[in-house]
């Protein structure tokens, strides 16, 4: 059985931070809100209904991996766990550039952040 890891990095917003951080660093605009993390691909690039392409990121426990914390899409889905960042973050650019008409979420239909 894996045991639960220690401090900060047990918390979800210190992995959105780590999370963030790559992010940046690699081209991506991120907007931080309490709890979710919202990525654009940089340049402004654009879905075909002329929304941003873009995600809402949070990290919680996953009920299938002993409540682990990992990374989730704006619409549920999981992307990682959340230690493994680099992966994230291959993840959500794999999924934010491709050309399928039928994915990504645009911002627009995201969960809203703050206003």
């Amino acid at each position: 059985m894996r045991t639960p890891h220690e401090g900060s990095w047990n918390n979800p917003d210190a992995r959105l931070g780590a999370l963030a951080v790559h992010l940046e660093a690699t081209g991506f605009e991120i907007e931080r809100h309490p709890g979710r993390l919202r990525v654009r691909l940089p340049g402004g690039d654009r879905c075909q209904c002329g929304a941003a392409r873009g995600d809402m990121i949070t990290c919680r426990p996953h009920a299938g991996d002993d409540q682990r914390l990992w990374y989730f899409t704006s619409w549920g889905l999981a992307i990682t766990e959340a230690d493994r960042v680099t992966d994230a973050a291959m993840i959500i650019r794999g999924y934010l550039t491709r050309p399928d008409p039928t994915g990504p979420v645009p911002l627009s239909t995201a969960v809203p952040g703050p206003s």
